[in-house]
C-alpha cells in the first residue's frame, strides 16, 4: 500500500486482509454503456427508451439496449472542452454477445420518438424567420412558400406536423 493513500495497489508482497476486495471483474451478461448526451438533447431522453447499439469491434452488427439511468447533473467540464454541458446516460446492453469486453467503443442511437407514418424533409429545406418555419413547395412550374409546424427533428431530417391546414397532402419540398 502506498504511504498516505487509502487506495489498494495490487503488487507482489502486498498485505491483504480477509474479505478485502482486490479486483473487480466485469460481468459480460450485465454490460452497460456510459453515453454522454449533449444538454440540447437531454430533455428528450428518458429511462426505459429503446437503444440501437453498434460496437466498433463487431462491425455493422446492431445490438439492442435500454436506457436505465439519466443523470440529473452535468459532468464537470474542463477548461479545454466546449462550453456545452454533457449528461451521463447509462444504457444496458440486452442479450450481449459472448465476445463482448469492457472498454470497447460503441455508437448508440436512442429512439426518442416513433411514428408509423410521417412526412419528413431534410433540415436544409426548412427556413425559420420571426419564430415561424417555412418550406418551398412545388406548385406547377414554380414554388410556393408554406408555413410548417415541426413535430420532431434530428441532425438530418425534420418531421412535419401534417395537421397544419396550409400543408398539401403530397408536397415535395426543395432542399
Amino acid at each position: 500500500m502506498n504511504q498516505g493513500s487509502s487506495e489498494f495497489v495490487v503488487e507482489a508482497g502486498a498485505a491483504v486482509r480477509e474479505r478485502q476486495v482486490i479486483i473487480r471483474l466485469p460481468d459480460p451478461n450485465n454490460m452497460q454503456i456510459k453515453a454522454k448526451i449533449n444538454e440540447a438533447r437531454i430533455n428528450l431522453v428518458r429511462k426505459g427508451m429503446p437503444v440501437s447499439i453498434v460496437i466498433d469491434a463487431f462491425g455493422d452488427r446492431v445490438l439492442r439496449g435500454e436506457v436505465i439511468k439519466v443523470n440529473k447533473y452535468a459532468e464537470p467540464g474542463n477548461w479545454w472542452s466546449s462550453t456545452a454541458k454533457k449528461y451521463i446516460t447509462l444504457i444496458k446492453i440486452l442479450d450481449p454477445p459472448l465476445e463482448i469486453r469492457s472498454g470497447l467503443t460503441a455508437e448508440v442511437r436512442i429512439q426518442v420518438d416513433r411514428r408509423e407514418s410521417a412526412l419528413q424533409i431534410p433540415v436544409q429545406a426548412v427556413y425559420e424567420r420571426n419564430g415561424q418555419t417555412f418550406c418551398l413547395v412545388k406548385k406547377g412550374d414554380g414554388w410556393d412558400t408554406r408555413r410548417i409546424a415541426i413535430d420532431s427533428t434530428n441532425e438530418k431530417m425534420v418531421a412535419i406536423n401534417s395537421k397544419v391546414p396550409s400543408w398539401p397532402s403530397k408536397a415535395r419540398c426543395r432542399a
